[in-house]
């Protein structure tokens, strides 16, 4: 369970932290204002506080209509311009939403705004206008570094604050992080502040990273969820790991713990009472919703709101979905045995059962189960093997071929479409190919690595701690450790020069498969490394930053360099050119 315990802390005003790039709390509910230069409030504009502590986050416009919005501690205001006549208004967010009131004369008029990109859609009465962002800055030029051009944009500063879980958006276009100042914590989505609160945790943004939620504790020790600066319900608790997005974004689900009962939520609406929830899931078309819960001594899986049958315990893994979303799956416990439940229905009674997974089109599955001392392979309800311990279950592209790794008489293997590979000290989880035809995994012997590929060894190393194929199949590459220093091997040769530390512990391939990128660090210095050619990077990478490709030969990523934090764009060029 989220826990969150501090003292109690009078609620203070909060103050906006404002960047270089200031970017309007308006775009946290809806798809994030592209970032604009900070400059002076605009001129007879109503004050609400000293003008000079006011900030432009967006001038947008069209032929006949203008709009200019500016923030301060939350709170927003601006100036509309229609042909020649002009109006002050005030503003708030409401969800998804921007609405203000127009003064006109002595009385407001209400309107209302949303942005989708650099687009605002601004509707006055029954008149709708589109209007395009006018304020973005020229974007600068490429710098050439290495075999790279490069550009940087500022996302946020934090300067004279304390800043804490630092979170890049999957896409590597936002940056949101904690802000400790007064006794209270702050939410800051490239540089734009948030409610403050006496404690915050967890800030995630959602797959398509134009929203994000965070947990937060009130001045009365509530909690709520807080989902693009919109406020749940106040609760005792959450579940450990139950706030999510669905895979799709649109929807968010959560489990709440009021007055010693679980509920789940789910798109806002409270489901019925549980003693415990746990394992909330979306399926992965984001149309259906899973969980186990227990009443009355039992436990059930219940599905779309749907209670299955009672058992004495449901395995911690959760109630899972096939990839189609169509089938539902579980282990269930009935005493001392344990049985695989799939679409309600119970399989065969075991000591104990894991290890289950469904091939890509949904049509095969397989799991593991303890007989005797054994743990049997059983794939399409057919048993396939029994060995002293068994290791994952990988099953390929196509859905036709299957790897797991095994052990019998102290000895490790890879058992590759039913067959055994060669015996080893140690083997690592196996991949397949993209195009499922190849399969290639790290084993040791003797205290060293090497990469088997087709079953041959390659060189010898002290970790390989990760490895990939390219997304035409052709390529292979792996990471190596020796003597505390890492590099990049490609097809069986290094392709690197040697790091203190290789970023994340990851490569990346490029959607072409031509070039092959990683970040490094060596003697605190970091680079970028690409087809082998190093690019000194002016800044650190982010521990939770993404390499996001673009194109074959285009990728960004955000780079912390003092207070500031920055997206880097760049292109991949031939050296010399």
């Amino acid at each position: 369970m989220t826990t969150l315990l501090t003292p109690r802390t009078q609620e203070m005003h909060r103050r906006p932290l404002v960047p270089a790039t200031a970017v309007a709390m308006l775009v946290l509910s809806l798809c994030s204002l592209a970032a604009g230069q900070t400059q002076e409030p605009t001129a007879g504009a109503k004050p609400v506080a000293d003008d000079a502590a006011w900030a432009i986050v967006g001038k947008f416009a069209t032929g006949e209509v203008s709009l200019v919005i500016e923030q301060h501690e939350g709170k927003y205001r601006g100036k509309l311009t229609k042909g020649e006549k002009q109006f002050d208004f005030t503003g708030q967010l409401k969800g998804k939403s921007f609405e203000g009131l127009l003064e006109i004369g002595a009385t407001k008029s209400p309107f209302s705004a949303t942005l989708e990109e650099d687009q605002l859609t601004l509707t006055l009465g029954i008149d709708t206008y589109k209007l395009a962002r006018v304020d973005s800055q020229p974007s600068p030029p490429f710098a050439r570094e290495g075999n790279t051009l490069y550009k940087q944009t500022l996302l946020a500063k934090s300067d004279d604050v304390q800043v804490s879980s630092e979170v890049a958006s999957p896409d590597s276009r936002h940056i949101g992080f904690i802000v400790q100042r007064d006794g209270l914590r702050f939410v800051a989505v490239n540089g734009v502040e948030g409610k403050g609160y006496r404690r915050v945790v967890s800030i995630t943004f959602s797959r398509d990273s134009k929203r994000h939620f965070y947990i937060a504790e009130q001045s009365d020790g509530k909690l709520v969820v807080v989902v693009d600066e919109v406020e749940s319900e106040p609760s005792d608790d959450f579940g450990t790991g139950s706030v999510q997005f669905s895979p799709d974004s649109q929807r968010v689900a959560f489990v709440t713990v009021r007055d010693g009962k679980w509920r789940a939520v789910i798109d806002g609406k409270e489901g019925t009472p549980y003693d415990r929830i746990y394992k909330l899931r979306f399926s992965p078309d984001s149309k259906r919703v899973a969980f186990a819960g227990k009443r009355d001594g039992r436990w059930h899986a219940v599905v779309d709101g749907s209670e299955q049958k009672g058992y004495d315990d449901i395995d911690s893994e959760g109630v899972g979905f096939s990839p189609d979303s169509k089938r539902v799956v579980y282990f269930a416990i009935k005493g001392l045995r344990q049985c695989l439940v799939v679409d309600g229905v119970e399989g065969k009674a075991h000591e104990a059962v894991a290890g289950f997974g469904f091939s890509l089109d949904s049509l095969h599955s397989g799991y593991i189960f303890l007989r005797e001392g054994q743990y049997v392979f059983v794939y399409d309800g057919q048993e396939k093997g029994a060995y002293d311990t068994i290791n994952g279950l990988s099953i390929s592209g196509n859905s036709k071929r299957t790897a797991l790794s095994a052990k019998s008489s102290s000895q490790w293997f890879q058992v590759i479409d039913d067959r055994p590979d060669p015996k080893f000290d140690g083997v690592a989880a196996p991949i397949f190919s993209p195009d499922s035809q190849r399969v290639a995994y790290a084993a040791m012997q003797n205290g060293k690595w090497s990469f088997i590929q087709n079953g041959k060894a390659g060189l010898r190393h002290d970790q390989i701690p990760y490895y990939l194929f390219s997304p035409d199949s052709k390529r292979l590459a792996y990471l190596a450790v020796e003597a505390d220093k890492m590099y990049c091997v490609e097809d069986g040769k290094p392709v690197s020069e040697r790091f203190d530390q290789i970023w994340r512990n990851a490569l990346y391939f490029s959607p072409d498969s031509k070039h092959l990128v990683f970040g490094a660090s060596r003697q605190d210095r970091s680079f970028l490394v690409v087809d082998g050619i190093e690019s000194v990077l002016d800044g650190q990478f982010l521990s939770t930053g993404q390499l996001v490709f673009e194109s074959g030969n285009q990728f960004r990523i955000i780079i912390r360099r003092g207070p500031s934090y920055y997206r880097l764009d760049v292109k991949i060029v031939e050296p010399g050119k």
